[in-house]
């Protein structure tokens, strides 16, 4: 089991409860992930295109055979964890 979500409640507590999580997040300040990333074990936040990219949407920077990379990598570290 995992989560993807943008910078939202549901995200937060999937990360300190220890489901595996992936963060979207805009590289802008105040959004960006240094600040409002997930804290937990097996979560990690996803940064997309700075706006001077060109792209519509800074999220395009994302793409969603990243997004599953980092979910299935979240979800093998916590079931390494687990096993021991």
């Amino acid at each position: 089991d995992g989560l993807i979500a943008a910078s939202t409640g549901p995200l937060h507590l999937a990360a300190v409860l220890g489901i595996a999580a992936v963060g979207l997040y805009p590289p802008e300040r105040p959004m960006h992930a240094g600040r409002w990333g997930p804290i937990g074990r097996f979560s990690v936040a996803l940064t997309g295109a700075p706006v001077s990219s060109g792209k519509e949407n800074v999220l395009e920077g994302i793409s969603p055979e990243d997004v599953c990379a980092a979910l299935v990598r979240q979800i093998a570290l916590r079931s390494a964890a687990n096993a021991h």
